[in-house]
């Protein structure tokens, strides 16, 4: 700190009183740790939605919804950032009355 600084610290300190000590201070006791739940005596049914329709993918795996007729070529320049933008789409609704 320059002298300039400390002296500036200074007048703007000079009106500052510290706070009370309070001599009633009170601790808390610390919660104890909650009791573990017993596992469920029955095992829910897994469900045929999640076991018999599909099969899971790999995490890693991107999903996307290619149409019948798109080339992957052009996906994966897409993919790539090869084509620019030539248009936009303004999503914000205007409220009509």
């Amino acid at each position: 700190m320059t002298y300039d600084d400390k002296e500036l610290f200074n007048q703007a300190m000079e009106d500052v009183r510290p706070l009370k000590q309070r001599a009633n201070v009170v601790f808390l006791p610390a919660k104890s740790a909650p009791f573990p739940r017993p596992a469920p005596a029955c095992q829910p049914e897994e469900s045929f939605l999640t076991t018999e329709l599909f099969a899971p993918l790999p995490c890693d795996m991107p999903l996307y919804f290619r149409q019948d007729g798109i080339q992957q070529g052009l996906l994966d320049k897409l993919a790539r950032g090869k084509y620019g933008i030539d248009a936009s789409l303004n999503s914000i609704l205007a409220v009509c009355r």
